[in-house]
């Protein structure tokens, strides 16, 4: 079995029905849709960017769109092997568990970096329907706008109240073109 995981920037928002389905239902037929969570979602004990209720919904919305996550930053080298030597590794943060620099909005218009983001993600899912067999896993980086490492952008699928933003909708249109019968 090969393994192809992508990382783009993403996502997380209120969806879940016939019309817009959550992300990991409309690809389920295709392969597995993931986002990167940093520590503050992996854990649920607060961050420096959202309030304990933003946490809750940014949770929330991750358990509903994904069925796969990864550590955000826990598992780089540095934070896995802070100390040299084989006693130097710590995979505790990494194993907490969870209870394309695409069109930004910086100099620009929103709706033309909205369009942009869009059409970008619709090329992507395109090409990740067309060769479905090979992929299993598509990871998105960060459940919203909130949570980007792109601070001036907007490069996500939701944004920072969580709700779907055009790029959603295009990628929802793409799985509804593979899967008409449903």
């Amino acid at each position: 079995m090969r393994w192809l995981l992508i990382i783009l920037p993403l996502a997380g928002a209120r969806a879940g029905t016939a019309e817009t389905p959550f992300l990991k239902d409309a690809f389920k037929d295709h392969f597995y849709v993931g986002t990167a969570i940093n520590r503050a979602i992996t854990t649920g004990t607060g961050g420096f960017r959202r309030s304990p209720e933003q946490l809750a919904k940014d949770i929330a919305a991750v358990k509903e769109q994904f069925n796969q996550i990864s550590p955000e930053n826990d598992l780089k080298w540095a934070l896995i092997q802070p100390r040299e030597g084989a006693g130097g590794y710590d995979f505790g943060p990494a194993g907490a568990d969870l209870g394309s620099n695409a069109a930004t909005t910086q100099g620009g218009l929103v709706s033309d970096a909205d369009r942009k983001l869009a059409d970008a993600y619709a090329g992507f899912f395109r090409a990740f329907l067309k060769h479905d067999k090979a992929i299993k896993l598509v990871t998105f980086w960060g459940p919203n706008d909130a949570n980007s490492w792109r601070a001036n952008g907007k490069p996500l699928l939701f944004d920072i109240n969580d709700q779907p933003k055009p790029a959603f909708d295009a990628v929802i249109a793409e799985a509804k073109k593979a899967n008409p019968a449903k």
